[in-house]
């Protein structure tokens, strides 16, 4: 990895930073773009020079958003980091916001595979519905009824 200097101590070009993340050059310039990393500077040559909070930035991002935070949650998180004295109660509040859209994510997917499961005891290999079905079908939906709930038809 080259290696350049800059006044906050070793600096990374953006292809650097770029593998060192896995990430592309272009979604490197896009998370500048949205304020998540800024150069340290540039490089004689004109390059932008990145130091390695940069990386620790990005790895953070990518952390945040495999457990559901979106680019913008992450930057807010990340800029709640530089102001201690408020950070913990508001990244609290924004964690247990998070915690709430997951749980109501959770309730919705129970639903779904409860539906799924009752569709598939209600149908038979040949797609038509067995007789205890048939007698429940007004209180639960199937396909092979025609009578789709709203929420799951397609």
């Amino acid at each position: 990895m080259h290696q350049g200097q800059s006044s906050m101590g070793k600096s990374f070009r953006i292809g650097e930073v770029a593998r060192a993340t896995g990430l592309s050059v272009p979604a490197i310039r896009y998370y500048e773009s949205l304020g998540l990393v800024a150069p340290v500077g540039r490089s004689p040559s004109g390059y932008r020079a990145f130091g390695a909070d940069a990386v620790r930035r990005i790895h953070f991002v990518q952390r945040a958003q495999a457990l559901g935070f979106s680019l913008d949650e992450a930057r807010e998180l990340l800029e709640l980091r530089r102001q201690p004295r408020r950070s913990a109660s508001e990244v609290h509040g924004r964690v247990d916001a998070k915690i709430a859209d997951v749980e109501a994510k959770l309730r919705e997917l129970v639903a779904l595979r409860d539906a799924l499961a009752h569709l598939r005891r209600s149908c038979t290999r040949e797609g038509a519905m067995t007789a205890r079905a048939e007698a429940k079908r007004r209180r639960y939906a199937s396909p092979c009824s025609s009578s789709v709930p709203r929420k799951y038809a397609s």
